[in-house]
């Protein structure tokens, strides 16, 4: 099972359709040790943590905490938006160096002017994305994989994306956009359009990630499908460890954990996460 966990809500982007990872507002009351010390704990637990934001390279923990997963055998993994890794490459040399397994990077366009409109960045910020992901390439190889989001803005620009992907080796990720995070009420495109503008046909679904599966020329296309949300779809193996110190589901249950953090009580820890995870 994978812990995936979010380090910071600050973000160096304001996508016009961000999640928040369907945390909301999140005050950061974890610290460095309080990330370490859930770490150590719950290894029974999970096999993976995913470090995420807001942006996770903007966390001053994250390599720190690459190296304490690593110490206690899980499997590493980041969600990102490349840019810090665009602007450094000796930055990207240390989250390798920490022990990181794998990076998954955001790609919403491979046009300038519609990563600006969906991201809201300027200046050199599309230059650092598509850069990072060249960076990320050259030292984690396979071990990395796009992700985007299909939208009328960029829906044009996925033949584009998926290119892209076959020429740098590596998978491609395609969430749909989610009504209630289309801020504008005008982005929104079914996914059933993203499988025809590619083609798909014959997908298999993979229930551990909760994604429906196709290759193309070599490349796997994953479609994230609406987890938890209906009786027809997969629930994914992962929950989520807030900044505040809460666990949280796709069903949007969460329990608090912060005191049982801050004062290093594992035994009780494990009594509430035993309870949530229904063990």
């Amino acid at each position: 099972m994978r812990l995936r966990m979010s380090l910071t809500q600050k973000c160096n982007l304001a996508c016009v359709f961000c999640s928040k990872e369907g945390l909301g507002k999140r005050e950061q009351t974890m610290d460095s040790e309080d990330y370490k010390f859930v770490i150590r704990s719950v290894r029974k637990y999970f096999d993976e943590i995913d470090f995420t934001g807001g942006e996770p390279t903007l966390s001053n923990y994250l390599v720190d905490l690459i190296k304490e997963a690593k110490d206690n055998n899980y499997f590493t993994w980041m969600d990102t938006n490349g840019i810090k890794l665009g602007k450094d490459i000796e930055y990207c040399k240390r989250l390798k160096e920490a022990g990181l397994d794998r990076i998954t990077i955001s790609v919403l366009a491979t046009d300038q002017q519609i990563y600006n409109d969906l991201t809201g960045a300027n200046g050199k910020l599309f230059y650092f994305n598509q850069q990072g992901l060249k960076n990320a390439v050259k030292l984690f190889g396979k071990n990395v994989d796009i992700n985007t989001v299909f939208t009328k803005k960029n829906s044009q620009d996925m033949i584009n994306i998926l290119k892209l992907a076959e020429k740098l080796s590596v998978d491609l990720r395609v969430l749909e956009l989610v009504g209630k995070y289309d801020k504008t009420n005008n982005l929104y495109v079914p996914i059933s359009e993203f499988k025809q503008i590619m083609n798909l046909n014959g997908g298999t679904i993979n229930k551990k990630t909760c994604d429906e599966e196709y290759f193309v020329n070599g490349i796997k296309i994953m479609i994230r499908l609406p987890a938890g949300l209906g009786e027809d779809t997969p629930e994914p193996d992962f929950v989520w460890l807030t900044p505040d110190g809460y666990i949280k589901n796709v069903r949007g249950e969460e329990l608090y954990l912060l005191d049982e953090i801050k004062s290093r009580n594992k035994q009780e820890l494990e009594k509430k996460i035993n309870k949530f995870l229904n063990l």
